[in-house]
């Protein structure tokens, strides 16, 4: 079966991206650069919730509505993994953040928040440093900005 996932990049005014590196203790993909925040979509759940509660939960971002998330669309990614074969639709987002603001672990699922410029992680990515959602979300993201 298909999950559906949200995943939401922060990108600052300069262009640097915040991204999570995931918790050592976390079941899948542990240490490795994630994007700002990303959960799956639960049962009755609109992306835009997910969203939001991702962002409370993982970044410590609250969000009054959804107004600054931009969708930059959607990417399916499928492989093999040790527990049984993942398909998943990733429902892709870009969060503008002030310089001001800054998200912080909440909730124990990031070990630290890293702030990357644009070159870092395409680095990073070809290195094998990021999730492969990560990787993904993060070119669909790209390039929905550049067609725009």
């Amino acid at each position: 079966m298909m999950s559906h996932a949200v995943h939401i990049h922060g990108f600052l005014p300069q262009g640097d991206l915040w991204c999570g590196r995931r918790a050592s203790n976390k079941a899948t993909d542990p240490g490795l650069l994630d994007n700002l925040s990303a959960g799956g979509l639960t049962a009755g759940e609109n992306p835009l919730t997910t969203a939001l509660r991702e962002l409370a939960e993982e970044a410590g971002l609250h969000l009054p509505g959804p107004a600054r998330l931009r969708p930059c669309g959607t990417i399916r990614t499928q492989r093999p993994e040790p527990q049984g074969w993942h398909d998943e639709q990733l429902l892709v987002y870009a969060l503008h953040l002030s310089g001001e603001e800054a998200p912080i672990n909440a909730d124990g699922e990031v070990q630290e928040f890293m702030r990357l410029s644009p070159n870092e992680v395409l680095i990073r990515m070809q290195d094998g440093q990021f999730t492969v959602d990560a990787c993904a979300s993060l070119a669909q993201c790209l390039s929905a900005y550049l067609t725009c």
